[in-house]
């Protein structure tokens, strides 16, 4: 018989707040790096480049109003520190809000979807 596995849950903090109403977190991320090429050589290796990570941040608004607001960050372009702890570890940015939006429509709960662009992600 197979062991039944569980998916891992997160918590996500913001500026070490909990983000309670947190329904979904994608984060990507890229060395920034870009390819080396030569005419002879063909590819080569890779030329550092700047490490980054975006993050796509969903939140149900309650009843009673945002849990977290970005339009001030959005506005002023305020740092944040962004960690998801998940599966015994952490994922870490310090990043900007960038955009967001707020959804309603009849018959569904509100939600707010917001953009961080981070520097390099970190892992603990």
């Amino acid at each position: 018989m197979s062991k039944n596995v569980l998916g891992a849950k997160g918590e996500l903090y913001i500026d070490g707040a909990l983000a309670s109403m947190s329904t979904s977190v994608q984060i990507s991320f890229t060395s920034g790096s870009k390819p080396m090429e030569t005419i002879h050589g063909g590819r080569i290796g890779e030329s550092p480049g700047s490490p980054s990570c975006q993050w796509q941040v969903r939140m149900l608004i309650p009843k009673d109003g945002l849990e977290y607001d970005p339009v001030d960050d959005i506005n002023e372009l305020k740092k944040k520190t962004f960690v998801l702890f998940i599966a015994g570890g952490k994922l870490k940015t310090e990043g900007t809000v960038v955009e967001g939006s707020v959804q309603h429509s009849v018959n569904d709960e509100a939600m707010l979807e917001f953009t961080v662009r981070g520097g390099p992600l970190t892992s603990e």
